[in-house]
């Protein structure tokens, strides 16, 4: 049994990684940044409370985002990185397959 594993394959996952990073979380934060606002002055008691802890809740989602975008950058980085050891690894290595 050989285990063949393939360097461009893992540089392609970490190209899909950061295609990832750079759409739907980019526009996850765009949507929020534009019309993640509260609109409007009728508020009910209730609605008071859910006012003032609202703005908090889109900051926690906002900081999410950004850190969850720097991981998936982070992770596209090491895996780009794995590729490029393991073909050089691969390139240099002198065992032979009987």
């Amino acid at each position: 049994m050989t285990i063949q594993i393939d360097p461009d394959r893992i540089a392609k996952h970490g190209q899909d990684v950061g295609k990832i990073k750079d759409g739907d979380y980019e526009n996850a934060r765009k949507e929020l940044n534009d019309n993640g606002t509260v609109e409007g002055g009728d508020f009910s008691i209730v609605g008071n409370t859910a006012s003032m802890l609202y703005p908090m809740g889109l900051q926690f989602a906002y900081e999410t985002l950004n850190s969850h975008r720097d991981m998936l950058a982070d992770f596209a980085k090491k895996v780009e990185n794995t590729a490029k050891t393991y073909r050089a690894s691969e390139q240099s290595s002198t065992i032979k397959t009987v």
